[in-house]
């Protein structure tokens, strides 16, 4: 969650996040942990190769990109 806070963080894939903070799967597990307890991590997209998930703060989303995404989450 500290790296997608950092000052200049936008929306990121899965694979962005694992291969910024570790790309295993206790990475996979926490983002979903985060997803599961509602306390301000956000995921946009349907999943797969067309529509992967994005992964974003809530205030992030909430501010700079509620124009551009359509913010569509899924918990």
């Amino acid at each position: 969650m500290k790296w997608l806070s950092r000052p200049k963080a936008g929306p990121a894939t899965e694979t962005a996040i694992r291969a910024a903070v570790g790309d295993n799967a206790v990475t996979s597990k926490a983002l979903r942990w985060l997803l599961k307890q509602k306390r301000g991590l956000r995921r946009a997209g349907t999943g797969g190769r067309p529509d992967p998930y994005v992964y974003m703060v809530r205030e992030i989303c909430a501010t700079q990109f509620a124009l551009e995404w359509e913010c569509q989450f899924q918990n």
